[in-house]
């Protein structure tokens, strides 16, 4: 997850826009000159350029109306906004990188297999050469834009520019290899790299983009951050549990367990984690609601069972960790459950529950009430 939580939601629609409106500009220009180009020289890779520019303003339209769309507000269907619309936005864009490098391909390769000399000019050179000054200046615009709103749109947009600079270098080169070495199929070979090159930049984009909606975990950075808001109070013993979901841009909805004493009082407890939610609300820009664990101070006895709980832990396994261990009692005798927390790398988890349960009844004479849990941060 990027830092997207800390900015406002509003600068990423402002940025999503300005972008595309200036990207419309800008490709519809160049892909005039590259056709222009392409026809007069030849070239299949020039031709195939101007394509991609093509492509690229109407993907910069659809990231307009998908950075409109984003900043919709609640309703009954949404009740956590509309921010997700600006991956779908970004899945467009990914998806004609694709289609650019698929179309590259395909005539590369018939550029090889029917070779043809390609029609030289300096002017073609220059043409080429200031279309690229543009697409690196496009790359640099967006990259600030992205900066400022954190927007996975802007970030696709900027890797997409990225590419065109490197496709229409190397459409420079292979006319420049063509005229000066005699190299007739060193277009299509030039094309293949670049089709490679851009596909890979896609699968790039694409993973970036489905890593939020499948539910990627948060970056340590927040993590660390939302901890240290919420133990920045002599009453919070400990916190665990983080979760964080992000809705777009600035749209971020989190939870977390704060360990409290239990003597401290309910109304005053409640208090406390309201006034740490408003806090994080404000610096952060995240809408979190924080579970209250209570925790029993001075009991010997609970103190008793931590220990142990954590001795059978920690020599069954030292990666493992355990929180929010409760004892109470019941009619059947001291009842007791805690949760065990295991490295995504276990691969019987069952197992190793089973395992601590018997060795921590053989220590205590109580079968514990356990819960295995992978790490959220």
């Amino acid at each position: 997850m990027n830092n997207n939580q800390h900015r406002e939601p509003d600068s990423g629609e402002r940025g999503l826009v300005l972008s595309g409106i200036t990207g419309i500009i800008c490709n519809l220009i160049l892909c005039a000159l590259k056709f222009t180009v392409g026809i007069l020289s030849g070239s299949v890779s020039v031709c195939a350029d101007g394509f991609n520019n093509l492509s690229d303003s109407a993907t910069n339209i659809v990231t307009i109306i998908g950075a409109k769309l984003s900043r919709k507000p609640v309703d009954r269907e949404h009740p956590f906004g509309h921010g997700r619309i600006e991956y779908i936005a970004a899945l467009v864009v990914a998806f004609s990188i694709f289609t650019v490098s698929f179309e590259l391909l395909k005539s590369s390769v018939e550029k090889i297999i029917n070779p043809q000399s390609l029609s030289f000019n300096p002017f073609f050179i220059i043409i080429l050469s200031a279309s690229i000054c543009i697409k690196l200046w496009m790359a640099l615009f967006n990259h600030r834009l992205y900066k400022k709103s954190g927007s996975v749109g802007l970030k696709a947009v900027r890797q997409d520019s990225l590419n065109d600079c490197i496709a229409t270098l190397a459409t420079v080169a292979a006319l420049a290899a063509s005229e000066f070495l005699s190299l007739n199929r060193i277009d299509g070979i030039v094309g293949i790299f670049v089709a490679v090159f851009v596909f890979w930049s896609g699968i790039s984009i694409l993973r970036d983009i489905l890593n939020p909606l499948l539910g990627q975990a948060p970056s340590r950075e927040t993590t660390y951050k939302l901890e240290e808001l919420i133990l920045d109070n002599d009453n919070v013993l400990g916190v665990h549990d983080i979760i964080v979901h992000s809705y777009g841009a600035g749209h971020t909805i989190a939870s977390a367990h704060a360990e409290i004493a239990d003597n401290l009082g309910l109304i005053t407890a409640h208090r406390l984690v309201d006034s740490i939610e408003r806090k994080i609300k404000d610096e952060l820009n995240i809408s979190i609601t924080i579970h209250i664990d209570p925790v029993a101070l001075g009991d010997s006895q609970t103190k008793r069972y931590k220990d142990i709980a954590e001795k059978v832990i920690s020599g069954y396994n030292s990666a493992y960790s355990f929180h929010d261990l409760r004892l109470y009692d019941s009619s059947d005798g001291i009842k007791l459950s805690f949760d065990v927390v295991v490295p995504f790398e276990e691969k019987d988890a069952e197992k190793a529950k089973e395992d601590i349960s018997r060795l921590f009844k053989n220590s205590t004479g109580i079968e514990p009430d356990i819960t295995v849990e992978y790490p959220l941060t």
